[in-house]
């Protein structure tokens, strides 16, 4: 188990060193973005969800975390601050 987590840490610093130091945003963006989803997909498993509402809510995170790097959202920083506070009030139920 150990080696199988050093290796995803190996390949994930493979795909995350790169794209910080691109002198462009995007694949930055793009990594934030499927690690995101793939967050939203891990907690709805962790926290029970059937395969079909946990793979929904990985989409509705792609979707909408795509949306707001995309300038969709163009919300004032208050706006960002409270779905920040919802989203640590969240995870703490």
């Amino acid at each position: 188990m150990l080696k199988q987590r050093i290796l995803t840490a190996l390949l994930l610093l493979a795909v995350l060193l790169p794209a910080l130091w691109a002198p462009v945003a995007w694949p930055f963006m793009v990594f934030a973005l499927v690690a995101m989803s793939l967050a939203g997909w891990e907690w709805a498993r962790l926290n029970g969800w059937p395969g079909a509402g946990a793979v929904a809510l990985g989409a509705l995170v792609l979707a909408l975390f795509g949306a707001s790097l995309s300038g969709l959202f163009n919300l004032p920083s208050l706006a960002w601050q409270a779905v920040l506070a919802l989203w640590v009030l969240g995870g703490s139920l």
